[in-house]
């Protein structure tokens, strides 16, 4: 039936995939090399520097982001969007549970019912019966005992494992999750927003903002040496402010829902829509004073960069200070005055 029909795979992303792996098991044993080279080490986090081995697990990240379209997009062509979300879910539960297995097998402690190094071989046992996906016409399907086997087994290793640090009838933490664990937030993330978004790049785009670690990038345009009274502002694919530094503005993430909107701005979507834009009778939505601004778009990434000075600024200084502030803008920007 149509329904049962699956898309082929995409040869490119699986080599991709399966290169990082393959570099991901080489940095690994290397790491416990006397010896070895540093460009095959990571680099420590305090330094302004990144190795081979520092791009393995970004990598994985951005392969496991390629695939989701290809993985997910024809069961939501189909309709099957519960069979997505449960999809999802499931793949996350296992994902964080191997996780938390996996870290915690790195922190033994004394006491155990059985030694640390049996409890990792079980553990290992275990996970491979519960989460291992045998071929569709392998010995394995149809023998869900197997699984349920696995299942008896990971609980039965949850109350005998011993931790170093933790008390209690468990003492199995999530800790840092794992590097699995990581991957399995990332992956929730990553699909849930091409659920909600689906081929459309702006709300994609507009998703991806929310995850921005705003308040780490208002730190860092704090520390731009602006002009008296200046404005910046960076405002998603949605016309929604993003960051938002400058003398007496709050930062984005404190302003409410409605004030963070810029859709009724003409500029912001004449930038939207590609072309550079500037007004003289623009007010601050913040504070609702009067003040000169420039709207320049980012045509690469959908988003508007603006800067805005105090409306007391002589106007033959205007063209300048836009200049200044994108020079690869200024021969094109759009002076309208509204007043």
């Amino acid at each position: 039936m149509a329904s049962q029909e699956r898309l082929p795979r995409e040869t490119s992303i699986d080599l991709v995939r399966g290169a990082d792996v393959l570099l991901m098991l080489f940095v690994n044993e290397m790491a416990g090399v006397r010896g070895t080279p540093a460009f095959l080490l990571h680099k420590g986090h305090d330094v302004d520097g990144m190795t081979i081995t520092d791009v393995v697990f970004p990598a994985f990240l951005f392969v496991t982001g390629l695939a989701i379209p290809f993985a997910l997009g024809g069961r939501l062509r189909r309709g099957d969007t519960g069979g997505v979300w449960r999809h999802i879910l499931t793949r996350t539960i296992a994902l964080l549970a191997m996780g938390v297995l996996m870290v915690n097998a790195e922190r033994p402690g004394a006491g155990g019912v059985i030694s640390p190094d049996l409890w990792n071989v079980l553990m290992s046992v275990g996970v491979v019966l519960v989460w291992l996906a045998p071929p569709r016409d392998g010995p394995g399907r149809g023998q869900p005992w197997l699984r349920i086997a696995g299942a008896v087994l990971l609980v039965a290793l949850l109350f005998l494992y011993r931790s170093r640090d933790a008390t209690g009838l468990i003492q199995i933490r999530p800790q840092w999750w794992g590097i699995l664990g990581l991957i399995g937030w990332s992956y929730l993330v990553a699909a849930s927003a091409y659920v909600l978004g689906r081929d459309r790049p702006a709300v994609l785009l507009g998703l991806v903002a929310l995850l921005f670690d705003v308040e780490r990038i208002n730190s860092r345009m704090s520390r731009v040496q602006l002009y008296p009274g200046q404005v910046l502002t960076l405002i998603d694919p949605t016309a929604r402010v993003a960051v938002l530094t400058g003398p007496g503005r709050p930062p984005a993430g404190r302003l409410s829902w409605e004030l963070r909107d810029r859709s009724n701005i003409p500029e912001v979507q004449i930038a939207l829509q590609g072309q550079a834009a500037a007004t003289d009778a623009f007010h601050g939505p913040v504070i609702g004073d009067p003040r000169f601004a420039a709207f320049v778009p980012t045509p690469r990434y959908g988003w508007v960069v603006s800067a805005s000075w105090t409306a007391g600024l002589p106007a033959c200084e205007w063209p300048t200070r836009a200049a200044r502030f994108n020079p690869s803008a200024s021969m094109n920007l759009k002076i309208e005055s509204r007043r």
